[in-house]
């Protein structure tokens, strides 16, 4: 469940329930900026059936309010966690978009997740949403990029609290090298969004209304060209099999253990 900010939805624990109750064993998560959160919201969405809340953090400190434009929400986020019991903490991802301000700090966020118990996922950031092509990792820092990369995987060896596929991490490299083009995008095959008013949309930077998963095949996959993402999305649909398989071998792991 994304946005926007799907906290402003006062019936979300009820859009929950629904998820949990009709599409078992289906796995909720939720995707929020953390400005709303409160303990009291988590723990009504914990009861409802929440998975996994994901909490976006762009820099291991305030700069991450100067980015957001929300003044406190760094603060904020790390009050939120330190209040949550060890075991639910657990359920916290945090979820960084590495882009050309922020990649040096991605072993920091890493580290601070450790700090605080939780996990967390790293995406590529793409300029199909804002249009601004600066914040991507241009030709020059792509071998410093892929070094991150690199200490981030042997980081995720150690630790167990970075989610990101191998796969992913290095496809973030490709990503780059290619000034933010990576071969044709599966969305609609291999991923769907479902907007609000219960229509499709091929991916979340793409928003259509198609009125079945068969319309947005025959519509936009069949002849979708677009290359310009690597969302964390995109790239674990596009997992080879082995990689799924060691991938969430060692997440449920890492669950049994927590």
């Amino acid at each position: 469940m994304s946005g926007g900010e799907p906290l402003m939805r006062p019936d979300l624990g009820e859009i929950v329930r629904t998820l949990k109750k009709g599409c078992a064993p289906l796995r909720v998560f939720l995707n929020t900026n953390g400005s709303l959160l409160t303990t009291d919201r988590f723990e009504e969405l914990v009861e409802a059936g929440i998975d996994e809340v994901l909490v976006s953090l762009d820099y291991p400190d305030e700069r991450h309010d100067a980015f957001r434009a929300i003044p406190g929400l760094f603060a904020r986020i790390r009050a939120l966690l330190a209040d949550l019991p060890p075991r639910e903490r657990r359920r916290v991802v945090l979820t960084t978009v590495l882009h050309s301000g922020n990649f040096p700090e991605a072993l920091a966020i890493a580290g601070l997740a450790l700090d605080w118990g939780v996990n967390v996922n790293f995406s590529a950031y793409t300029p199909l949403r804002t249009g601004d092509r600066t914040l991507l990792v241009g030709p020059a820092h792509v071998p410093g990029f892929s070094a991150v990369v690199e200490e981030l995987i042997a980081f995720k060896r150690r630790h167990g609290n970075v989610l990101t596929s191998d796969w992913v991490l290095r496809g973030m490299v490709r990503f780059f090298e290619g000034d933010g083009r990576l071969g044709r995008c599966r969305a609609g095959e291999r991923m769907a969004v479902v907007n609000p008013d219960g229509t499709l949309s091929p991916c979340g930077l793409i928003v259509r209304g198609y009125r079945s998963h068969e319309e947005l095949k025959r519509e936009f996959t069949a002849s979708n060209t677009c290359t310009e993402c690597y969302t964390s999305t995109r790239g674990n649909s596009e997992r080879p099999i082995r990689y799924i398989l060691s991938d969430h071998v060692g997440y449920l792991r890492q669950r049994a253990e927590a």
